[in-house]
Formats: C-alpha cells, structure tokens, sequence
C-alpha cells in the first residue's frame, strides 16, 4: 500500500513521500475534486442506512431502510460487490485502478439502541496504483463505519467510528471539514468511498425541529493526499499540532421550506503545509509537512421550492497556515517555516429537477484570504471555482447520462466529466466515466476513463 501520514495518539511522525512545488499541484484539490467524485459512483451523499423505528420517533429520527427484508444476525444486511478498473488515457498511459471489493453492511435495534457496521474488503490486482514494488496483489480491509448508538429521551449518544457530513452542497467542501478523505486515487473515487472514518463520541439533543450535536473526535486523521509518478521527491515527515481532541457543534433547525445549521469546530487542519528552512548555504529546503490547527465558524442553508432546491454555505477559517513559496522565502518574516492566514469561503448551488428525467445544478465557490499572499504558494488574493452538470434518463430511465464542468477562473483550472450509468436491474449498473483534468496547480494535465461494475444482493 501506499505510504500515508498516519499519527498516533502521542502524535508521532511517520514517513511520506513529498513533491516540492512544481508537483505540489494536489494543494488544490481537496475542495476542486468534491464535486466530482460523489458522481463517479453514481451516488449522492453519504446518509445512514437505518431502519424506521418508533424508539427514534420521540427525537424526530425517520431512516430510510432499502433492504430491511434481508435479514441476519437478528438485524437488515446488505452485501455490495464493486469492480473498478481505471486507465490514464494520456501520456504516461498505463493502468490506475484495478480492484474488487464487498461491502458489508448491517445494523440492527435492540430496545432503545442501535447498532451499524459498514466494512469493506478490498483485493488490489495487477497494476493498480496502491499495490508496492513487483507484487501482483495486495488487499486491505476498510472499517467505513462501526458504532453504537442509544436513545434516552430527546437525546442521543453515539460511540464509535462514524464519518460526519456537515453542510449542504454536494459539489463544495466548505464546512463539511470533520471528517478527512482518502484521495489518493484523485477522481477515480467516490465521495462515499473517499471519506474517512474516525473514532468519536456524538451527543445529539432534539427539541421539536431543532437539533444540536456535540462532537468529541479523539482519533484525529488527516486527508490522504495523491501521489503522483511524476518524480520521486524528497522524503520528510509528516506532524500534527498538538491537540487532544477535535471539538465541533452543530446547531440545525427547520424553518418553513428549509434547514439552517450553524457550526463550530476546533480542529486539526486535514490538508498539510510544508515547513521550509533556509540552509547555512542560504538553500531552502522543506524540514517536514504540518498539519496545523485551526478554528473554524459556518453556517449553511437547503431551501427547496419545489423542483429547484438552493443549497448556501459560509464558513470563516481562523488562522489557518498556508504553504509558502519558496523562492520567495524570508525566514525572518515567517519563522515557523509556512505563513497563516485567515479565510472566508461562501459556496451557492442550485439544482433544478425538469420532468424528473432531467437534473441541472451549478454553483459558484468563492474564497477569499485576509492576508498579504505574495510569499505564498496560492498568492491569490481571492479564488472563484465555477461548477455545471446536467444529467438526464434515457431508455425507461435504465440510462443515465450526466455531463459536469469545473473551472477555477484565477488559475484556469479545469476538470470535465462525461459519465453513462446503465442499470440492468435495481441491483446491478455498470458505469463509465470520461475525465479531463487540465492546469491542475498550474502544470499538471491527464485525460483518464474508470469502469465501475456494482452488484446488491
């Protein structure tokens, strides 16, 4: 498998793999890609599979349950098989996924508690990118989530290991920033699949519409960045700050046609920042990649008219550290080796269901940084990412085909989707998507096409 920045509780160091700035293209794609990989799998959101039951009635909890009648172990089962197979269709041309997986998932009700476990196993084959060395093979087992959760009134305690969703726009990453994601594999995988489980206690309390949650996140992880075969960089470590636990709350409440959040969250930064020093022989070079705290206030809204739906989201970044440019590195300005700055990011998105055949949306992020940036790597001032898809159903509804587009208008940035998703049955769909990414950080560019196969039983 890939190396990755893992930390323990004493927030040791591990060893990562690291390109400098020519290949650090992938700072821009944490927020630049999330539009894109919800759809690669044909899936809209990470939501709970749970089923309805009256002991959740009294806190307003409703679950959907698409499977409650295949049962085991006492509770509602579902089994998914996946086959991914990818290819970089420009130069260097050469395999990118290959693998199978079965995902498990279960939960059951007992009394006043519930219980959910999602797993998944994975089977890497012959020339996939995650696979080390000469090896032919590899696996790994993901654990995406496996908790307990008890209703005791108007108030309920989950623990365990959960992935948090925060916001409302499914193409921004604005204030969904609890839980890290795994995209090493750049497009070519999902939002569902990407997204990071960690262990963690939530206390949610229900009064009539409103809701506030309390997250307590002691297994503190961190986005898992793409490693690109365009070199082989230096290697450096990779550190926390120092921070028992990340702490997020979360205020929402219903309002006529709409819901509105407010949140706020003490938390380690998911995306790292190279630290630079200057040598005794005036070179720069990079001591290791910090991953620094931050806080961070949002607040979101979904207002539905009908067949279009409005999704806002604003989010205001406390001293969040920045990457520097090391040709113009003043090590008397920035001691500590990368610079911070305040942030504020508000993300508009409309979606328009035609017919019920035929979904449009487009949006708009807008970020904005209170700082001098001429030393920095992003040395905008500002960023303005632009995003359109339009889907539509064909052939009794078993085809759909979906187009996307997403541009950063300072940079040029690019990426283009085609996408053709056929469903043999409510159980079966092959999909392929067509990818194009251009000037991604300035220089990188690759045409690529994925082919996901997906059996329920």
């Amino acid at each position: 498998m890939k190396d990755k920045p893992v930390m323990n509780e004493e927030q040791s160091t591990s060893k990562k793999k690291h390109f400098f700035l020519e290949q650090k293209w992938h700072l821009y794609l944490p927020i630049f890609l999330l539009g894109f990989s919800h759809i690669a799998a044909g899936e809209t959101s990470e939501k709970e599979i749970q089923p309805v039951t009256d002991i959740f009635d009294d806190v307003g909890l409703t679950y959907d349950n698409p499977y409650q009648e295949k049962m085991l172990w006492g509770g509602n089962r579902k089994f998914i098989y996946q086959q991914d197979f990818a290819r970089v269709l420009s130069a260097p041309t050469g395999t990118a996924t290959n693998r199978s997986s079965l995902r498990f998932q279960w939960n059951k009700v007992a009394g006043q508690y519930y219980f959910n476990a999602d797993i998944k196993p994975i089977v890497y084959w012959n020339g996939d990118d995650s696979i080390d060395g000469d090896r032919s093979s590899d696996a790994d087992f993901k654990i995406k989530e496996l908790y307990a959760k008890g209703s005791f009134g108007n108030t309920t305690v989950m623990v365990g290991d959960k992935i948090i969703v925060w916001g409302e726009s499914d193409s921004t990453a604005v204030t969904d920033v609890i839980s890290p994601q795994n995209i090493t594999d750049l497009v070519f995988t999902s939002l569902d699949e990407s997204r990071i489980s960690q262990t963690m206690l939530i206390v949610e309390h229900y009064v009539n519409s409103n809701q506030i949650s309390l997250i307590i996140n002691p297994d503190i992880e961190v986005d898992e960045q793409p490693l690109v075969a365009q070199g082989q960089g230096q290697t450096v470590e990779s550190r926390m700050d120092d921070k028992d636990a990340e702490i997020g709350i979360n205020f929402k409440t219903v309002i006529g046609n709409g819901d509105f959040s407010l949140m706020f969250a003490d938390l380690t930064d998911n995306q790292g920042v190279d630290v630079l020093v200057k040598n005794p022989d005036t070179t720069i070079t990079v001591s290791e990649n910090f991953y620094k705290n931050y806080l961070m206030a949002g607040a979101a809204a979904n207002l539905n008219f009908g067949d279009i739906a409005l999704k806002l989201e604003l989010a205001y970044n406390k001293d969040r550290a920045q990457e520097l440019n090391p040709d113009m590195f003043d090590d008397q300005k920035y001691p500590y080796g990368y610079g911070i700055s305040d942030e504020v990011l508000f993300a508009a998105n409309i979606d328009y269901q035609e017919n019920g055949v035929r979904d449009w949306s487009a949006g708009i992020l807008h970020s904005r940084y209170e700082s001098d940036r001429s030393s920095f790597v992003m040395d905008e001032g500002s960023y303005n990412e632009l995003f359109f898809g339009v889907t539509n159903k064909f052939m009794h509804e078993n085809l759909t085909v979906g187009i996307n587009y997403q541009h950063t208008v300072e940079t040029k940035a690019a990426i283009s989707q085609l996408s053709l998703r056929y469903s043999f049955s409510d159980d079966l769909a092959l999909q392929v998507d067509f990818f194009d990414l251009r000037k991604i950080g300035g220089t990188f560019n690759q045409t690529s096409a994925i082919t996901r196969l997906t059996y329920s039983f």
